[in-house]
């Protein structure tokens, strides 16, 4: 387990550091241009500030991009919405019936990323800042909405969704106001836990 936080905080540093500029959705004008923008007849209550990126199933690599988004959370629905030149896009939609889970690291009250498993590729979301801290009140929200939103949880003592390959490698460590150090760490492999059970 050390080696997958390790993982998942240097993950979570490397993908973190490559973020563009914040959504902003906090002023009244905010909230109507987008409302405009993505012809929505009314704003969900669920808004939250994210940062995503698809990866692969399989041996996990370093070095993936996350992108600011904001979450708009609805019965059934994920929206991540972003910003480009004055105007809200949407960046990736996600349905409930097309999601096999949400893969929960660690229970809902914990520093770690929350995966959608989908049939093709996980999605990672994190509510991490730009110095790769994780900012759990909010994590917790995330999941509580999107469960409420008809996203199905899964916990690790249901099954976790990594196994070692029994590979050992030295990584370079980032260690937000450390600097850096190596480590050795074991090889993680991805895999789409829910598949069978949903």
């Amino acid at each position: 387990m050390k080696l997958l936080n390790m993982l998942l905080a240097g993950s979570c540093a490397a993908l973190i550091a490559a973020c563009s500029s914040v959504v902003p959705y906090e002023s009244p004008e905010d909230l109507a241009r987008m409302k405009q923008d993505l012809h929505l007849e009314h704003l969900p209550p669920g808004m939250l500030p994210l940062k995503w990126s698809y990866f692969e199933y399989g041996v996990q690599k370093e070095g993936m991009d996350t992108v600011d988004t904001l979450a708009l959370v609805q019965p059934g629905l994920l929206t991540l919405v972003g910003y480009e030149k004055g105007h809200y896009v949407r960046q990736a939609e996600f349905t409930s019936a097309s999601t096999d889970c949400m893969y929960i690291f660690n229970g809902d009250v914990s520093a770690q990323p929350v995966w959608l498993l989908k049939a093709d590729r996980p999605v990672f979301l994190t509510t991490g800042n730009n110095r790769g801290l994780i900012d759990v009140p909010l994590r917790k929200k995330l999941i509580d909405e999107m469960t409420a939103a008809g996203f199905r949880p899964h916990i690790d003592a249901q099954g976790k969704s990594y196994q070692p390959t029994g590979v050992t490698e030295r990584k370079l460590v980032m260690m937000t106001g450390y600097g850096q150090r190596v480590e050795l760490m074991d090889q993680n492999q991805v895999y789409n836990v829910c598949k069978n059970q949903s």
